[in-house]
């Protein structure tokens, strides 16, 4: 099975679930979150049931955008982004981050811009694409790799589709708006010619230079003489509504693969949102990866075996709080078993061992002299008088350690490092 791409225009989304949920929401510190609420959604649904294989988010660039050097009124009706929209931008930002979600732009140019050259690229690299957008210009990026998935709806627009709804093929979507205009975008397209017109007449003459070059062949003088006089208009209409499907954007794809988020900042951002669910689940993911993810950390032990060693030991454990214990024994029965060694530790990936026993040749220490003076430590006793005496005699094994009775192995239950 092919890797999928989803490419989010992240404004599209952001403004359709901002007006979803209009009842107010505050985070911790007063901020509107209803749209980072709907949003958060939205990413847990493409990841969790949508699964793709990569998942990139498009953003609008902040400078100045290239159409308007074509249109100066290009997109000049558009309403001002709300107040309580605009601080949860940056919100959905540190989202996406946390997520380990990548966010591309490209200067001069839209989140669309850079949708239509990442979803050619990808199909052209044998992924699977998927758009997620309610924006129509994303229509003429239809192929059979490459399809619209309407969030809100949860059903992919394909060409079928697109043929039923326009009466036209992908190929002439760009054509089919250059006639019927934008008015969402400020695109003024040729007057009187609505999306029935401009599909019949793109059915007849196939192209955009086909329909003005006829215009004498139209039916309905007020369209021909339309299509005349707008001529001009209708070629810039194209220039607008035409995707850049080669921006020069630098791209690994394998920095696209999902991966999981960085829990510990998603606890964080959804705490301070106010968003207990999604905090209370990212904190057992978090709590998850940090028992199974594995040490890079060099182990270390320290081998205790002489009277001063081990009375500096006891000095400094004296002063934890909590430690972990471990003993080493010469057998797994615990009514047949002598202490061979006690392993001790406080600290991430360093360990102490307190030799008792051991083969022949090996000094250890006197085994009824450490268990006195652990005694009163693993009692719970009160600790602050003075340590109890350790036989300051270095011991030898005289003959190596009895082996357990044959079934037996002589290991730790719990080994402390595993």
């Amino acid at each position: 099975m092919s890797d999928t791409l989803y490419l989010v225009d992240t404004f599209s989304l952001l403004f359709q679930v901002f007006y979803a949920i209009r009842q107010p929401m505050t985070g911790t510190r007063g901020q509107p979150t209803n749209a980072v609420y709907g949003f958060t959604g939205d990413i847990e649904h493409l990841v969790k049931e949508k699964k793709p294989s990569h998942l990139i988010f498009a953003m609008e660039s902040p400078e100045p955008g290239e159409r308007l050097n074509i249109f100066a009124e290009y997109k000049a009706n558009r309403d001002e982004m709300p107040n309580d929209l605009r601080p949860q931008v940056g919100m959905i930002l540190e989202l996406l981050e946390a997520y380990r979600i990548p966010v591309v732009s490209y200067p001069g140019w839209e989140a669309d811009d850079v949708i239509a050259t990442l979803s050619r690229r990808a199909v052209r690299d044998g992924l699977e694409v998927r758009i997620v957008s309610n924006d129509k210009d994303a229509r003429q990026l239809l192929c059979p790799k490459c399809k619209i998935y309407s969030i809100r709806k949860r059903q992919f627009y394909q060409e079928p589709e697109l043929l039923e709804d326009w009466g036209i093929r992908p190929e002439q979507v760009i054509d089919f708006q250059s006639l019927v205009g934008d008015a969402v975008d400020n695109v003024p397209g040729v007057p009187g010619v609505g999306p029935k017109t401009a599909s019949t007449l793109l059915q007849e003459f196939g192209t955009l230079e086909g329909v003005l070059d006829n215009a004498d062949k139209v039916k309905g003088k007020k369209v021909s003489e339309n299509l005349k006089a707008f001529r001009d208009v209708a070629l810039r209409s194209r220039e607008l509504v035409t995707l850049r499907q080669d921006l020069p954007i630098e791209i690994d794809w394998e920095l696209a693969r999902i991966r999981e988020p960085d829990y510990e900042s998603l606890v964080r951002l959804f705490t301070d949102y106010g968003f207990r669910r999604y905090a209370t689940d990212a904190q057992v993911k978090y709590q998850e990866a940090r028992v199974q993810a594995p040490s890079t950390a060099e182990r270390t032990w320290t081998t205790i075996r002489t009277p001063e060693a081990f009375e500096a030991f006891l000095v400094e454990l004296r002063q934890q709080p909590k430690f972990c214990l471990d003993l080493e024994t010469s057998n797994v029965n615990p009514l047949e078993a002598d202490i061979v060694g006690w392993a001790i530790s406080w600290t991430p990936n360093h360990g102490y061992y307190i030799a008792v026993d051991g083969p022949a040749g090996e000094e250890f220490l006197d085994r009824d002299g450490v268990l006195a003076a652990m005694k009163p430590i693993l009692e719970g006793a009160d600790l602050s008088g003075a340590v109890a005496p350790v036989s300051p005699v270095v011991r030898k094994a005289p003959a190596p350690v009895a082996k357990p009775e044959s079934g037996d192995s002589a290991k730790t239950q719990g080994r402390l490092f595993g």
